[in-house]
């Protein structure tokens, strides 16, 4: 992807975006970039982790203490929701004529 693109406005001066073929990182070079940026993405988490984990867990905290809330609801909704199925099939089985009940064979 050594592709050169140059852009010709009238009047302006050439503009061109991307490197030229030649100005690559040789492999060696590539390497050495590579193991810098890795040793400064570590050395910059080892020196934030404390900083990181004071904002954090009070985060963490909240989002835990928030899903239980949200738990909880759904407990109540669902069983508010069962009470009222059993409500409703109990009066339909009490309307039922005595002779067209089947037995439940648990």
């Amino acid at each position: 992807m050594n592709k050169k693109i140059e852009i010709v406005l009238s009047g302006l001066p050439e503009v061109t975006f991307g490197e030229a073929p030649d100005s690559q990182p040789t492999p060696p070079q590539r390497r050495s970039r590579r193991m810098f940026q890795t040793v400064f993405g570590v050395a910059i988490g080892v020196l934030l982790a404390p900083t990181i984990k004071r904002f954090t867990r009070p985060l963490l905290r909240g989002t835990v203490q928030a899903g239980m809330v949200v738990g909880r609801e759904i407990q109540e909704i669902t069983a508010s929701v069962k009470e009222d199925f059993e409500d409703v099939s109990a009066e339909v089985r009490a309307k039922q004529p005595a002779g067209s009940r089947r037995k439940r064979s648990n």
